[in-house]
């Protein structure tokens, strides 16, 4: 059974993939304007988040056990 730190170290990485990913969607671009478009931070953002966080949560639940 995951301990109670493993949920919320997954809700939170959850919350956070979820996050990023809105702010790839097509609405956010057209929002943002022509400047913020030709601009991949959100996309760079989002490939350097997602492993960091699946090391993190690795590492915790390595702790856990």
């Amino acid at each position: 059974m995951p301990t109670l730190r493993a949920v919320y170290f997954s809700i939170r990485a959850g919350t956070l993939f979820n996050t990023l990913r809105s702010y790839q969607s097509d609405a956010f671009w057209k929002a943002s304007g022509p400047v913020l478009a030709e601009n991949d931070f959100a996309e760079d953002l989002f490939d350097g988040a997602f492993p960091l966080i699946a090391t993190q949560m690795s590492k915790t639940l390595e702790i856990d056990r």
